[in-house]
């Protein structure tokens, strides 16, 4: 998947998950999108969506134009 401008980068700290980071970036209404987090990281993250490891790197891409 490709990045826009817009996009940002998120550390992942203890306790987080993909549904908490989909929460805090696009807002408690936009929970669902951990999906779209995890197909934009999926090369870091891996085959286990519920598996970060704190310190990784997330790109948070910008929804903005779907939500």
């Amino acid at each position: 998947m490709q990045s826009s401008h817009q996009d940002r980068w998120h550390v992942v700290q203890p306790g987080e998950n993909l549904t908490v980071i989909a929460q805090a970036y696009y807002g408690s209404e936009h929970a669902a999108h951990w999906i779209t987090l995890y197909n934009f990281n999926r090369e870091m993250i891996g085959d286990s969506p519920d598996v970060l490891l704190v310190g990784m790197e997330l790109l948070i891409p910008d929804i903005s134009e779907f939500l």
